[in-house]
């Protein structure tokens, strides 16, 4: 997998959470449900995921000084 492609992964994580966030302070709710908290946890998970493959990537390549040149 591609540096940009995590990166991408972790960007798009911060932007949900972001979103999130600002429903949580506008109190937005759907059918009994703050929308906010739901939005906040797939952020959240999100950039965890996006650290584990960064982490993954950095145990597989041999050659840890040219994980950004990839």
């Amino acid at each position: 997998m591609k540096n940009k492609y995590i990166l991408s992964i972790f960007i798009l994580g911060m932007i949900v959470v972001f979103i999130g966030a600002l429903m949580k302070i506008n109190h937005v709710q759907f059918m009994e449900m703050n929308i906010g908290n739901v939005m906040i946890l797939k952020g959240v998970f999100l950039e965890v995921l996006a650290g584990i493959l960064l982490i993954w990537k950095l145990l597989k390549n041999k050659n840890p000084t040219s994980i950004l040149n990839k």
